[in-house]
């Protein structure tokens, strides 16, 4: 009786957890997962539990839990099982959501800046691919400047890697346009002397971007533990970029430089743990490279701080198995 009663002056005590509810409609509280009156789906339940396991890195064996199986039939009779296997197919499909997210950083958003000399360097491209004669015009240019590449590549606007390799490769013809332009009178998209400078810099960043987002868009596999390599380089061109002297690849990278540390503000925990456990870095590897990402130092301290925790609370759980 006494432990009873115990108990009772415990959960008394309980404190309120600090959850700050997404927002309110006639004082009542609303969330993106809670909508009045909508019918019961089984799919968005299963998003739900999935994201709940990667936010508090449960295990995937946890939808087989008694407890946790009677909690969801109990909040709603229409839950149905869900098996170790589906939950982790779940949990790869949200990964595969944020790895999404990951490449949308390293988009070209920030090339506004140089918006007008793309357009007029795909025009340029389209009209010397328009005909036969016009890419024999240009090929014979291109050899009597013994220039080693003639082929041209076509930017495709949804796919910015290849508004990379556009650029890239009309630096390797800037000489030749202008010869172009003098034997086909009706060519009237050619670049301006100042905006291959501005071309050639924009590349140097963007030849960094590129390598990364073929690390982590062009394997058959999840490679998390190359990721934070590839985002510490990026990071690394962003600053270096950004004091530049040139005002025009200041002004593109901070703006850069604002989406990337928008993204990583908070700790991105999943990717420096993948990142230890590669014999190649361990801790070691997090402690060099986040001072480089988190400023000031203190924030790069608070962050290492946090693997290191999670890093043991995984282990922990681990040896309970």
């Amino acid at each position: 009786m006494h432990k009873r009663k115990l108990y009772l002056t415990q959960q008394k005590r309980q404190t309120t957890l600090p959850f700050q509810p997404s927002g309110t409609c006639s004082g009542i509280v609303t969330h993106p997962y809670i909508i009045s009156g909508a019918k019961y789906e089984q799919e968005k339940m299963r998003e739900l539990i999935a994201t709940i396991v990667l936010m508090h890195e449960h295990p995937f064996s946890i939808v087989k839990e008694d407890g946790f199986i009677f909690m969801l039939k109990y909040s709603n009779l229409e839950f149905e099982r869900i098996s170790h296997k589906i939950m982790k197919n779940d949990c790869m499909a949200i990964y595969e959501i944020e790895k999404k997210r990951l490449k949308a950083l390293l988009k070209n958003d920030s090339l506004v800046e140089i918006k007008g000399i793309i357009e007029n360097v795909h025009e340029s491209f389209k009209y010397v691919n328009h005909s036969d004669a016009r890419l024999k015009l240009f090929s014979d240019i291109a050899q009597q400047l013994q220039l080693k590449d003639r082929k041209l590549i076509i930017n495709c606007p949804t796919r910015w890697n290849l508004t990379y390799e556009m650029l890239f490769a009309t630096l390797k013809f800037r000489e030749v346009f202008p010869r172009f332009k003098d034997r086909e009178p009706h060519y009237d998209h050619l670049p301006e002397p100042e905006d291959w400078e501005k071309v050639e810099m924009v590349c140097e960043v963007l030849k960094v971007f590129n390598t990364a987002t073929h690390v982590i868009s062009d394997s058959d596999y999840p490679i998390a533990n190359l990721y934070l390599t590839e985002i510490y380089r990026v990071k690394e061109v962003i600053d270096n970029a950004a004091m530049n002297g040139n005002n025009f690849m200041c002004c593109v990278a901070l703006s850069m430089k604002e989406k990337f540390d928008k993204y990583w503000e908070p700790c991105n925990l999943v990717m420096a743990i993948a990142y230890v456990l590669d014999s190649r870095f361990k801790l070691f590897g997090v402690k060099m490279i986040y001072p480089m990402i988190y400023h000031p130092e203190s924030e790069a301290v608070k962050n290492v701080r946090i693997v290191e925790e999670g890093l043991h609370k995984l282990y922990a759980e681990y040896d309970s198995l």
